[in-house]
């Protein structure tokens, strides 16, 4: 079907909708009959202007502190940032921080950076930090100290996932037993008041169903055989 518009000496305008293969009939009927017919093709309407792109996000990157065998890096993104630890070859630990607001976010990393420095820490090159000692893998079976405090959780027999509430901070980690690791990976989640985080801990206390105490979560890790991949790097 074919929208037209048929013009007439009149002061009005008509729009009818004709089939394709009538149009050519339609056309010479209204010429011979001193009056005109036009086709509504599209071919004359501009196209729509191309969207501009949209801009590209900054690239960030991850920035890094050494000290003698010690090593930080960090990296911003949005409301948080990642944290990595390494003082090879035994130890290397991951943290990741969010926040209610940006700014927060910003203000913690500046005030983490300044405790780096005043601890004798000073930025490298990217460049500087590959040419430093590596512990072979992203995650080697690190066990941190099981803290007094806070929320143990036991899943399978095997993992264990624990939280801390302090304040408007909740402090979220695990490991398993098998390998040996505890505290490799930990999250921060950072709230705007303190009922926000109490709400976020209750939520995760409903998710892991299975409380266990910190005396159960040492006998199992006393017990179990380490796996192979809980093998430091040599």
């Amino acid at each position: 079907m074919q929208l037209v518009e048929l013009d007439t000496d009149g002061d009005e305008f008509c729009l009818a909708v004709v089939p394709v293969g009538r149009l050519k009939a339609l056309v010479a009927r209204a010429r011979a009959a001193g009056g005109r017919v036009r086709a509504f093709t599209g071919k004359r309407v501009a196209p729509p202007p191309k969207p501009k792109p949209a801009p590209k996000p900054p690239v960030r990157d991850w920035t890094f502190y050494a000290r003698d065998h010690e090593s930080w890096a960090v990296l911003a993104h949005g409301r948080g940032y990642d944290v990595e630890y390494v003082a090879a070859p035994r130890v290397k630990w991951h943290a990741f921080h969010t926040f209610a607001d940006a700014r927060l976010a910003a203000a913690a990393m500046r005030a983490m950076i300044a405790g780096w420095k005043a601890d004798g820490f000073a930025r490298i090159s990217r460049a500087a930090y590959d040419l430093r000692p590596r512990t072979g893998t992203a995650y080697i079976g690190w066990r941190a100290p099981f803290p007094r405090s806070g929320e143990y959780f036991l899943t399978n027999k095997r993992f264990v996932t624990y939280f801390a509430l302090d304040g408007t901070t909740l402090w979220m980690t695990g490991g398993d037993s098998r390998k040996r690791s505890f505290a490799e990976s930990q999250r921060f989640d950072h709230f705007a008041d303190v009922a926000s985080a109490a709400a976020a801990a209750e939520r995760e206390r409903q998710r892991w169903h299975k409380p266990t105490s910190r005396a159960e979560v040492v006998k199992l890790y006393a017990s179990s055989r380490p796996g192979r991949a809980s093998r430091r790097p040599r």
